[in-house]
């Protein structure tokens, strides 16, 4: 029932017959009822309830805690910021590009041992990717969030992500998501001054250099 960026569209039938919905929130829409199928006028209210199957459980474990503390629910749940979600967000958009130098979806995969769910390139928003294709992100999104610095550096050392691409277009981004991707910056200035350095050696050993 994760539904920020309409992740789910039959979640909303689901909150109004349980009485989760917020009593301000609007039923109708132009264009009709919110509760109906904007193509076929059929009440997605009477949609039978699909069970989720969840890759792995750190990621279940992760999207559990997110939902509930966007919707307030538990004493001990307080709401997270929205640069949270701003991460989540990303992380779904870094998950559906083709990139050369980005490959996290095709690396989380392998990681949790799935396979993988093609999925539209381009610049596709993700709100308007098809609904097998947002739960597959989403799932991997939140494995990556459920030990975000331990398997984002592990990603990045696979070559599976880079420093220019985690801070593309993500200006709102929070404190503890930009500590871990500048320090792949430094790790890439250390490699390369590195690098550098061994080849002006192998030049000047060779006599090129004076």
């Amino acid at each position: 029932m994760f539904d920020p960026w309409g992740a789910a569209p039959r979640s909303l039938p689901t909150l109004r017959r349980i009485g989760r919905l917020p009593p301000a929130l609007p039923t109708e829409i132009e264009g009709g009822l919110l509760t109906e199928c904007h193509r076929c006028d059929f009440d997605l209210r009477e949609a039978p309830p699909t069970a989720v199957t969840f890759y792995e459980e750190s990621a279940r474990q992760a999207m559990d805690i997110a939902v509930r503390r966007l919707e307030g629910r538990g004493d001990w749940f307080k709401p997270r910021s929205v640069r949270y979600y701003n991460v989540l967000h990303q992380l779904c958009w870094l998950l559906g590009v083709r990139y050369r130098n980005v490959a996290l979806r095709e690396f989380a995969c392998r990681e949790i041992g799935i396979a993988d769910v093609p999925v539209q390139t381009g610049r596709v928003f993700f709100e308007m990717r098809p609904v097998v294709e947002r739960h597959h992100l989403l799932q991997l999104a939140f494995w990556y969030l459920a030990d975000f610095d331990a398997r984002l550096t592990v990603a990045w050392k696979a070559g599976a992500v880079t420093y220019s691409a985690l801070l593309r277009d993500f200006n709102d981004r929070p404190c503890w998501y930009d500590r871990v991707a500048r320090r792949f910056a430094d790790r890439w200035k250390v490699g390369w001054i590195a690098r550098r350095k061994r080849s002006r050696s192998e030049i000047s050993g060779g006599g090129v250099i004076s």
